[in-house]
């Protein structure tokens, strides 16, 4: 048998060699990508460097691809990226065969914040150019993405509270309780002839965790002053984040990414991360963000059942905006009568709608919300035994964003509801009072703009824009988390967190523009 030879051993020396460019093929998509970070400006990049002696630095530019690509490759790491440049022909190609340490890695990818969102922009404006892509159709949704901190890496806020009551207003705050064991058992070791010193891992760290309960400490502090709602338990490592529920299952300390994407294109448009899960609360202002850096206005915005709120939806038609979202509404309800003044038969009873309470830690059924109809012209509302309620007070809470939503409560006559035939269904969350009992409904102020919703949403047009709506936000997430194998964040803190989501929806992007190489090339000159 004979076997094909190399046209050198590993140790014979060569005169001439094969030249970098060489070992890469022409139709390797790290050339398409090299010449797409070709049409990107880097004045801004370049403008942080400062002249001075010594060894010149890194061009910005190597540096930015090597870190996207290196997210498209599914190489995170600055550790890893470091080794891919050593060893990987596509990394030394791109790097014009220059090493970068992991140090400079990690530190540009956490330093230049501002200037990574501008590479983003850029690069979505790219797109407008060679694609087309008018971001006039967007999709928004959130994800969770496990923080950089150990599931049970966290500390209850009455711990936290005793450790900030310690809290000096100055230098680094140590935990008392473990520092004095620490000392202790430092004199016992000093004192015993022979003993080898070897302190448990918990007290030889004791200084480091010490300065994470008091940063933990710091942040539970920050959040009572911003009147920000208290949480039971705060990460150790990264504070910041929150415990929320995971996608797959259970709870750890998370971040919520969102993405609001281009529903025709599949680029993102906008990012952003937050600590908690209230992803509706940042849809308009991603919304305004993207028809101000782009100066284009969305005809239509597609979310879930969760972004479907009150102040949202009036904000939507403020700017005409097509929201397509469904709002819930029991697809069978007998309740939706002709005449309202008239009792629902009671053969259809058990078509009415209903909804699961507690009641005294007891889980009860009780007639929904949506089972009394509301009568505009009288401003009233009718029970489904054909019984008025009508407005007893008006009073106003604070939801969401510290926003002040007036609120009306309709309430029916008791004499009525002590002989209702659905009174056993319709009253069981009362609870015990001295006062006869009586059903009432609150009506908010965005009543209105839900009805109207929900008529349009009920029309096939707008069934068909949903189904779209899956596909073009949830398809970013799937990639991101199985392709990149981003599934928890390497920084720290919201701030650089969000950075580093930037850096993520950048290269996203990128490869959603390689995937289009025949149309990439009338931006780059590349062949297709």
């Amino acid at each position: 048998m004979k076997w094909a030879k190399s046209r050198c051993g590993r140790t014979q020396g060569i005169l001439f060699g094969d030249s970098l460019d060489d070992t890469i093929p022409d139709s390797h998509p790290v050339r398409v990508f090299d010449q797409l970070l070709d049409k990107i400006d880097w004045n801004k990049f370049e403008a942080r460097y400062t002249s001075h002696r010594g060894r010149p630095p890194i061009q910005p530019r190597i540096i930015v691809a090597v870190l996207l690509y290196g997210l498209i490759r599914g190489i995170r790491s600055s550790r890893a990226l470091e080794e891919a440049l050593i060893v990987r022909l596509d990394f030394r190609w791109l790097a014009d065969g220059l090493s970068i340490d992991h140090t400079t890695l990690s530190e540009f990818r956490r330093k230049f914040k501002e200037e990574c969102k501008d590479l983003f922009v850029q690069l979505n404006q790219l797109a407008q150019q060679a694609f087309g892509v008018t971001f006039n159709r967007l999709a928004y949704d959130g994800t969770r993405i496990r923080a950089n901190n150990r599931r049970s890496g966290s500390r209850s806020v009455e711990t936290l509270e005793k450790v900030a009551a310690d809290l000096p207003q100055e230098d680094l705050v140590t935990d008392q309780e473990l520092k004095e064991e620490f000392e202790l058992m430092n004199e016992e070791m000093e004192n015993a002839d022979g003993c080898e010193p070897k302190l448990p891992r918990d007290l030889a760290d004791a200084d480091k965790r010490a300065a994470a309960l008091a940063k933990a400490a710091a942040e539970l502090k920050r959040i009572k002053e911003a009147g920000e709602a208290v949480p039971k338990r705060l990460p150790l490592t990264d504070p910041e984040s929150r415990i929320t529920p995971n996608k797959e299952g259970g709870f750890a300390p998370n971040y919520t990414p969102l993405a609001t994407v281009d529903a025709d294109f599949g680029m993102i448009a906008d990012s952003n991360v937050i600590a908690h899960t209230d992803e509706a609360e940042y849809l308009i202002e991603s919304v305004d963000h993207v028809t101000e850096t782009y100066g284009t206005k969305p005809e239509t915005v597609m979310a879930d059942p969760a972004m479907c709120s009150g102040p949202v939806l009036v904000e939507m038609e403020k700017r005409g905006v097509t929201f397509v979202s469904p709002l819930h509404d029991p697809a069978v309800n007998s309740a939706k009568r002709p005449d309202p003044t008239q009792p629902v038969p009671q053969d259809q009873w058990g078509k009415l709608p209903v909804n699961e309470v507690t009641v005294n830690g007891a889980k009860q059924k009780q007639l929904d919300k949506s089972a009394f109809i509301y009568d505009e012209q009288n401003d009233c509302y009718w029970c489904p035994n054909g019984q008025k309620l009508t407005r007893s007070s008006t009073t106003s809470q604070i939801k969401g964003k510290g926003q002040r939503i007036k609120e009306t409560r309709y309430k029916a006559d008791p004499s009525a509801c002590a002989e209702c035939p659905l009174k056993a269904l319709c009253l069981q969350a009362t609870g015990k009072t001295n006062k006869k009992p009586a059903r009432q409904i609150t009506r908010d102020e965005y009543e209105a703009v839900r009805q109207r919703h929900k008529e349009r949403m009920a029309t096939d047009e707008a069934k068909q824009q949903y189904r779209r709506r899956c596909a073009a936000v949830e398809r970013p997430f799937a990639v991101i988390k199985q392709i990149f194998g981003v599934r928890q964040f390497l920084l720290r803190g919201k701030e650089n967190v969000n950075t580093e989501w930037t850096w993520i929806a950048t290269a996203f992007n990128v490869s959603q523009m390689l995937a289009r190489p025949g149309d990439l090339a009338k931006l780059t000159g590349a062949g297709a």
